[in-house]
Formats: C-alpha cells, sequence, structure tokens
C-alpha cells in the first residue's frame, strides 16, 4: 500500500512498509493530498478512496482514545 508521506517540492514521498519512494507530483491526481492511499492501475496512480478513508478513521479513533487515558 502506497501512502503520501510529504510533497517535497515538485516530488511526492511515498511509503510502503516503511520504504520511500519519489515520484514526480505531476504523475499523481491533481487532488490528491498527505496521507491519502495511491494504487497504480493501467500504469497510472490513483487515489484509494475507500482505503484512504478507512485509514483516516482508523487514525482519529487512535487519537481519540490517546486523549481519553
Amino acid at each position: 500500500m502506497l501512502i503520501i508521506d510529504r510533497f517535497e517540492g515538485e516530488y511526492a514521498i511515498l511509503e510502503d512498509n516503511n520504504y520511500h519512494y519519489e515520484i514526480k507530483r505531476s504523475e499523481l491526481p491533481h487532488n490528491c493530498k498527505e496521507g491519502d492511499v495511491i494504487v497504480t492501475k493501467d500504469g497510472f496512480y490513483t487515489i484509494d478512496v475507500q482505503q484512504t478513508k478507512l485509514r483516516r478513521e482508523a487514525i482519529l479513533k487512535l487519537q481519540r482514545t490517546l486523549w481519553e487515558s
């Protein structure tokens, strides 16, 4: 699973199981943002909306449990 970790100038830094990859930001969908889950389909990068949503929900749940402790 590729996740957009951050943007550095014209590059996006993608993370996959603690490995980092640099790709040109222009190769990604124009509306992508940090934290989005990216998949390749037919040679193009697309946002996996469902996985991004599930990942964000899991992170929010974890944050709530930390603040409640």
